[in-house]
């Protein structure tokens, strides 16, 4: 009887579900995150591209923008993560979180985040091993300053240094 006093037949309830349920679903895609599109600042032949960081632990990090973090393992030893998508959060927080399963992280696995927002994870894209201290600088000058830094960096080679 509510249902017909309300102007809901019986019959109409499944309609009334399976269209909230079409409505939940397109707010649900509007919400995904956009296929991953690659950026030439984040692409570097030259470095050692790996699938996975082995015997994983974290002396000292730093965010390079919102899409890229460098990871310290050991004194001579850095790792450069491209994540898959920004997080506006990274250039402000004071702690990363990097997941690990079973002591190693894997590049489209494992996800990087920070505790300014609770939830929002963000998959790594590419690893890349970090070898010296000019493989180092030409990394931050290239996020920093785009593409064209490759070709400034043969001509300013003291722009900033390896942290011990």
């Amino acid at each position: 009887m509510a249902w017909r006093q309300s102007g809901f037949s019986i019959s109409s309830r499944p309609v009334l579900v399976w269209g909230l349920l079409l409505a939940w679903g397109l707010v649900l895609a509007g919400c995904s995150s956009e296929p991953y599109v690659e950026d030439p600042k984040y692409s570097f032949s030259e470095l050692e591209q790996v699938q996975r960081i082995e015997n994983y632990r974290m002396n000292s990090w730093e965010a390079l923008d919102n899409q890229a973090v460098l990871i310290q393992q050991s004194p001579r030893t850095w790792y450069l993560l491209i994540l898959q998508r920004p997080d506006p959060n990274l250039t402000f927080a004071n702690v990363v979180l990097v997941s690990s399963t079973v002591g190693s992280v894997e590049a489209r696995f494992d996800t990087v985040s920070t505790p300014l927002e609770r939830g929002r994870k963000t998959h790594i894209e590419r690893i890349y091993k970090v070898d010296g201290k000019e493989q180092y600088q030409a990394v931050k000058a290239q996020i920093a300053n785009g593409v064209e830094a490759l070709a400034q960096d043969d001509t300013q080679s003291d722009e900033g240094s390896m942290p011990q």
